[in-house]
């Protein structure tokens, strides 16, 4: 909820950049998806593994940029000063993953679903694309977490950022719309996720007044049409899920659901139908 008009449009700006240098990376990464070659899997996987780790660290150390130049425009517009800087992040963090390994070995599961996919005698066509789209889902949560983390960082150690609220919008799903509740979290509370999220953090600064109110997650739906709320959920309960949602059935906070991460923090998901409907 912030300030001004060109701080909220600030924000969705910054977004659509996040987003664009991930679908960059994405885009990259599946064209080079081509040269596996299944008769040198191992030799092959390793030589993508090494270009899809450059090509994201690439688009990483841009987000980090990126996110650095969001705050301070957006600090600038809040506070109404000129010349706002904001603390030094360290582009090399996109070198790593999320969880703190080097980026090749957060590359690596992919191949292990290829090999067991093969073992359990699937196609082979089946198994690449399985291997892919684990593949791109890496990529992409990568790119997005350099951007989001900075911000994190940043945020802890500028004291003119007290907090801030999620920011979704895009065709968000049921998991992001029941998250996005308009409190404001403190500085070191992380934004929880999932692959492909579209969500930004929006910073709450210290002694403005809020003016520009963000809309909530419920917000957001009701002010879809029938049909869109059906769209929302293609392919994961359609009509049904949304019958539930807007016939009060179920409320909309009961379609986030948290997916523990052994190395990183519990990313979110959307309930599936069959848990909702379970008595």
């Amino acid at each position: 909820m912030p300030r001004s008009e060109a701080s909220y449009a600030l924000t969705d700006a910054y977004r659509r950049q996040l987003l664009a240098l991930r679908d960059a990376a994405v885009a990259t990464a599946t064209a080079a998806w081509a040269a596996i070659n299944p008769s040198d899997l191992d030799g092959t996987y390793a030589a993508w593994a090494a270009a899809a780790a450059a090509v994201t660290a690439a688009s990483g150390r841009m987000a980090v940029a990126a996110t650095s130049s969001y705050l301070e425009e957006f600090l600038g517009r809040e506070l109404d000063v000129a010349g706002v800087t904001v603390p030094a992040v360290d582009l090399e963090r996109a070198e790593q993953g999320r969880d703190g390994r080097p980026l090749i070995e957060t590359l690596q599961p992919p191949l292990y679903t290829i090999k067991s996919t093969l073992l359990q005698r699937r196609p082979l066509e089946q198994a690449l694309a399985s291997g892919l789209a684990r593949a791109v889902r890496t990529v992409s949560v990568e790119v997005m977490a350099d951007g989001r983390d900075t911000l994190d960082e940043i945020s802890r150690q500028d004291t003119r950022i007290v907090g801030w609220r999620r920011a979704t919008t895009g065709g968000p799903c049921g998991a992001c719309l029941a998250a996005a509740t308009g409190a404001i979290q403190h500085t070191d509370v992380v934004l929880r996720v999932h692959a492909h999220c579209r969500c930004v953090k929006e910073p709450v600064v210290a002694g403005v007044q809020e003016r520009i109110r963000r809309p909530s997650g419920q917000e957001l739906f009701d002010r879809l049409t029938p049909t869109e709320q059906d769209n929302l959920f293609a392919g994961r309960g359609g009509q049904a899920k949304a019958d539930l949602v807007r016939d009060g059935d179920v409320p909309l906070e009961a379609l986030l659901t948290a997916q523990p991460k052994a190395r990183a923090v519990d990313d979110i998901v959307e309930t599936p139908l069959s848990a909702l409907t379970s008595s």
